[in-house]
């Protein structure tokens, strides 16, 4: 097949979208179909890069969380459609709107993957709390002027495809994994430290709650013992978590981005991992962790995917929780051998989420779309 993968931006990867999308493009193209990309920062072979699109205001606060819209160049678009199979978009923003369009008066079958949910955008605009109606409102713009039109939705989560199942989505729903790449994996390490050390893995974002892992981690009797390693692109919110940071901890946490490989290393020098996020399509970092060998312990949130992971009762806690989040912790923490047999069950668990089993669903889905179309 010659796929077209569409999205506002892909470089550099700071976020797990950007990995996300370059880990499938790279496996469907091992798998020896053409894909290529059209998006704000795309290099190499088959890279159709589109400029950056400034909007008055917005682009400052997208920019803090490593997002950027790309303008729709028609030159540029036409090139990458010309004799292409499928286009797939990842974004629900304007470049998209205006390539469905284009792939229709083309005769172009086209698939989209769901990856932003509503609260994710208002969220980090300043809505702590937002109101039901307005999350209604996003939901079926996307779908009136969107996803309605594709042939079939890529759902990264049994979670998502139900809220779009549930708000009438007209598109074959596809329920499958991002997927995990095969660096993520146990190897041996020694330990650097006597620490404790949890890790989280997200972009410095207001959902996330790095905050309620900070103050868990204080109200822990163990706090002495423990030490936070924050894995990021970055984000807004770093100024102020160090500053919670100094006044909560005696050890202060590391924030850093790490690559895949150096990641996956970070995963097997550490002893817990958190998933706190309110908000959550997949968790994609979740899932690495728990490939490279380590427990999750992750909130209970009920806008998350991410709690389908919980297999133990051990491994979950209450959304928004100080004191749930600090007595688990310290659970592990009292209990090594406990966490030892855990391990071993999500390493087994893990497995399901490799890169190499979610390509062949894409693949399907995008056959779909073709055969649909002929």
């Amino acid at each position: 097949m010659i796929i077209v993968f569409a999205v506002d931006y892909l470089s550099p990867e700071t976020n797990g979208l950007v990995m996300s999308t370059n880990r499938m493009i790279r496996s469907l193209r091992k798998r020896g179909h053409t894909v290529r990309v059209l998006a704000c920062g795309a290099t190499g072979k088959d890279a159709y890069p589109l400029e950056e699109r400034l909007i008055p205001l917005v682009s400052y606060i997208a920019r803090k969380q490593k997002v950027i819209f790309a303008k729709y160049d028609e030159s540029t678009v036409r090139a990458a459609l010309d004799g292409a199979d499928v286009l797939h978009i990842l974004m629900p923003f304007r470049l998209s709107y205006k390539l469905i369009r284009r792939a229709q008066q083309l005769g172009i079958p086209t698939t989209a993957g769901f990856h932003v949910h509503p609260e994710n955008i208002t969220r980090n605009i300043g809505f702590k709390h937002t109101p039901k109606c307005l999350i209604n409102l996003v939901f079926w713009t996307w779908r009136i002027h969107l996803y309605d039109k594709v042939a079939a939705i890529h759902c990264p989560s049994d979670f998502i495809a139900g809220e779009l199942a549930k708000r009438r989505y007209r598109a074959k729903l596809y329920s499958f994994s991002n997927g995990v790449s095969e660096e993520f994996r146990p190897i041996r390490k020694d330990r650097d430290s006597n620490k404790f050390k949890i890790l989280m893995i997200a972009r410095l974002a207001a959902e996330k709650r790095h905050d309620l892992l900070i103050r868990a981690v204080a109200r822990s009797k163990y706090e002495h013992k423990i030490q936070i390693a924050f894995a990021t692109g970055g984000g807004p919110m770093r100024w102020v978590l160090e500053r919670l940071s100094k006044f909560y901890l005696l050890n202060q946490p590391t924030f850093r981005f790490y690559s895949p490989t150096e990641l996956n290393q970070e995963i097997n020098k550490s002893d817990l991992y958190v998933h706190a996020a309110d908000i959550e399509i997949e968790g994609i970092s979740c899932l690495e962790a728990m490939s490279g060998g380590l427990v999750p312990l992750i909130a209970q949130a009920k806008k998350s995917a991410t709690k389908q992971f919980i297999i133990n009762p051990h491994c979950g806690f209450e959304a928004g929780s100080v004191k749930d989040l600090a007595a688990k912790i310290d659970w592990f923490i009292e209990h090594p051998a406990e966490r030892k047999k855990i391990r071993s069950k999500y390493l087994k668990y893990a497995r399901q989420f490799n890169i190499k089993y979610t390509v062949v669903a894409m693949e399907g889905m995008l056959k779909y779309a073709i055969d649909k179309k002929a």
